[in-house]
């Protein structure tokens, strides 16, 4: 059997070996195919990139190397992007950009002309020599950038200089430029801002990477918070440069994208209303021999903590600053003679509140249980705690009080007796207690910043254990040195000054009773004290101060800039509703009860009156209404204004009638209560 298979089985051979073959051949040949086309793949990949490279060294790219081949360099300068503009909350310009013709000189293209070229300048723009020469070799500006000289030039002088700028005057140009505009002067200032040239400090900012030299920018306000937005996008000239550094020919320019308008939360007319009222209202305070040296108000809604206006006096124009201001201009905005018009008062001076923080009081002793609404204590007219006596704002005995009533009557030595009772339970913790009044201030936002977008804000400060021993850190050298200046001399504040010098780090109660009725170290911004009432209007909403509603790109997309609510408190409806009824009283039947009767629209708030000596006394006053449904809160202060029911009070009231448009009574100063 197995011969048998002999033959077929090397036939079959055959044919295998066959099959080897021709597969062996087609491998071969795929294999060759394979090669040849990755070779060709590869050969096209080659010559598409030479003509890549051939393109752009010809079309993208030729001109630099031609000025390259030449000796010469290529030179990009930015173009600064028209900023956006600012609106308010019914879209009527508060900043805008006016196109205005701008004679601008490049000394390096003047050769010789140069000295005769500045003095006609000088003639024809009708400026001092000395001003044209310093504008035009000032080093803000980057090289080959063009310096401004004169801004708003007279059409006959722009048609005379590009008569002649091939020939009289080289070097010289006029170029129409968007002119940074306030239309309508000094009104919102402080919350506006001004711009001006970036400053080589700011230059090494991060926020500021990607400018340039001779950039402008916002120094203050919503010109500076918002700069991100308002900036834009800067665009190039692509210059051809000879060896010495003459431009011979623009290569190529990409236009600037103009920077995004803002929609403020502002409304002008109510912004117009309420500095014309703070105005009046300090000058009948200074007719009546009140210095009232500076003073702010804020009028925001309680829902959402926009700021309808802020004012804040004195004031400036911020149009002063396009283009420049003088030495002298900038020294008399920041002269103390003039109280410094540059600061914005209701977000960058703190002071004591007086009596308008005894809602925060209030707030901590019905949360911590030491009261009820209904609780009664003496309102006697002199307290006394460890020896010490203190006074209430009034001489007469005010007999047994309410919450209620002694918010009416603003009684300081109700208020006393609170603070010694949450004095008391803070000793009994050891040395590191919660502290019950700051806690409750510090849960309202104050001693932190408020997040309003604006620059500068101050935080305020609320004093206590800790903040008494950092502050007696840092002044117990100079303390204890006028100790012993003072032991010298045999002085009566020796033996304090020996006590504070050694010991000065101590929470007292003398501390306490100061905070309780907003005395002392305690320090606040008018918009800190309006965002806390507005949280007692609203029911327990900390809002987020804002002034941007939104920003509105070129192209029309809006980007929504409304913040959310810093908080929300966990107060119960009954001990804000016994502040409510309290504030209500101050109007009806308490200090500013005279100054409010017969206001057509029910008004909850308090005075305020913080001591400030030796100078005259802080007037303050913060209320909400209507009571029963608060659209408005409002928060004047008035530096030196005298008590809170004489100065700030009428001029809320007149706030008041303007934004529920009633009829507006003869703005006067009221009676000196607290």
């Amino acid at each position: 059997m197995a011969r048998g298979w002999g033959p077929l089985s090397a036939a079959a051979g055959a044919r295998l070996a066959i099959v080897r073959s021709v597969r062996q051949a087609a491998d071969r040949a795929e294999s060759v195919r394979l090669r040849l086309t990755f070779l060709a793949v590869l050969l096209l990949s080659l010559f598409v990139l030479l003509l890549a490279r051939l393109w752009f060294l010809q079309i993208m790219a030729g001109e630099q190397f031609v000025a390259e081949a030449t000796g010469n360099a290529v030179r990009t300068v930015t173009l600064d992007p028209p900023r956006g503009k600012m609106v308010d909350r019914d879209g009527q310009a508060l900043v805008r950009n006016r196109m205005t013709p701008v004679v601008a000189v490049r000394p390096d293209e003047m050769g010789d002309a140069r000295e005769r070229v500045y003095s006609d300048l000088a003639r024809l723009l009708d400026m001092d020599r000395e001003k044209v020469v310093e504008r035009a070799e000032s080093q803000r500006y980057g090289p080959f950038r063009p310096r401004p000289i004169a801004t708003d030039v007279p059409v006959d002088v722009v048609s005379y200089i590009h008569e002649r700028s091939a020939t009289r005057y080289p070097g010289v140009r006029v170029e129409t430029k968007p002119r940074r505009e306030y239309p309508h002067g000094e009104l919102a200032a402080h919350a506006l801002g001004y711009v001006g040239q970036i400053s080589s400090e700011d230059l090494k900012k991060e926020r500021y990477t990607g400018y340039q030299r001779g950039a402008v920018i916002g120094w203050s306000g919503l010109e500076r918070a918002r700069e991100p937005s308002l900036r834009g996008t800067p665009g190039q000239r692509r210059l051809e440069v000879n060896p010495a550094g003459e431009v011979v020919r623009e290569l190529g320019r990409t236009p600037p994208e103009p920077g995004s308008d803002l929609r403020l939360t502002l409304d002008t007319e109510t912004q117009r209303m309420v500095e014309d009222a703070l105005t009046k209202g300090m000058q009948v305070a200074r007719d009546d021999d009140l210095p009232a040296t500076a003073g702010a108000a804020v009028v925001m809604d309680p829902s959402d903590g926009s700021v309808v206006a802020m004012a804040s006096r004195p004031t400036f124009d911020p149009g002063r600053f396009v283009g420049g201001i003088s030495v002298d201009g900038w020294r008399r905005l920041n002269d103390s003679d003039k109280h410094y018009p540059l600061i914005n008062r209701a977000v960058q001076s703190a002071q004591p509140p007086g009596s308008v923080f005894k809602a925060v009081t209030s707030l901590a002793a019905l949360d911590e249980g030491l009261i009820t609404p209904t609780t009664q204590l003496a309102c006697p007219s002199v307290w006394e705690w460890n020896g010490f006596h203190y006074p209430n704002w009034q001489s007469r005995d005010g007999g047994q009080l309410g919450l209620v009533d002694a918010l009416a009557e603003s009684c300081n030595t109700y208020f006393f007796e609170l603070a010694r009772r949450m004095w008391k339970i803070e000793q009994s913790q050891g040395d590191d207690p919660r502290q019950l009044i700051q806690t409750h201030a510090h849960n309202l936002g104050l001693g932190q910043l408020t997040g309003v977008d604006l620059p500068s804000e101050r935080s305020g400060t609320v004093p206590g254990r800790q903040w008494k021993r950092q502050y007696w850190e840092r002044t117990r050298e100079s303390t204890c040195a006028q100790a012993e200046e003072a032991r010298a001399r045999g002085s009566d504040n020796a033996e304090l000054l020996t006590e504070l010098c050694e010991s000065g780090w101590r929470w007292r109660g003398g501390d306490a009773v100061n905070l309780a009725v907003g005395q002392g170290d305690l320090l606040v911004t008018p918009l800190q004290m309006a965002n806390v009432y507005a949280a007692i209007a609203n029911g327990g909403t900390l809002p987020t101060p804002h002034l941007t509603e939104a920003a509105v790109a070129p192209d029309g997309e809006v980007t929504d800039l409304s913040p959310e609510p810093a908080a929300q408190l966990d107060y119960p409806s009954t001990h804000l509703d016994a502040i409510h009824q309290g504030l209500i009283a101050v109007n009806e039947r308490g200090t500013a009860s005279a100054v409010f009767a017969d206001m057509p629209v029910r008004v909850a708030g308090k005075t305020g009156t913080a001591q400030n000596e030796p100078k005259e006394d802080i007037s303050w006053y913060v209320g909400y209404a209507p009571a029963q449904s608060p659209r408005y809160v409002v928060a004047v202060m008035v530096a030196q204004g005298g008590g809170g029911g004489q100065t700030a009070a009428p001029i809320t009231r007149h706030i008041f009638e303007g934004l529920f448009d009633v009829a507006q009574t003869p703005l006067g100063t009221g009676p000196n209560t607290d």
